[in-house]
């Protein structure tokens, strides 16, 4: 698998017109995706090119406003899921 890019965020400015925007970082799960229309967290969008190394896109359901600030950023929750003791077995 190839690795996309490590920049984990893209930045767009609507147009009142435009409801498509490219995102170019590696996505694996879609809960991992942000976007924030002018500051305000949307939801009203669907995804595509899950699982792509090269990314993919976002058509919003409503083109956002001309001049409106588009940020799509990847958000990942890191957590170990593993638990290792001093001086144990690995």
């Amino acid at each position: 698998m190839a690795i996309g890019s490590g920049v984990p965020y893209n930045s767009h400015t609507g147009n009142g017109v435009t409801r498509t925007f490219a995102y170019g970082f590696t996505l694996l799960d879609a809960g991992d995706l942000t976007v924030t229309v002018a500051g305000a967290a949307t939801s009203a969008y669907t995804i595509s090119g899950i699982g792509n190394a090269g990314g993919g896109s976002i058509t919003f359901a409503v083109a956002p406003p001309n001049g409106a600030a588009v940020l799509i950023r990847r958000v990942i929750d890191l957590g170990r899921t593993s638990e290792y003791h001093t001086n144990a077995d690995l």
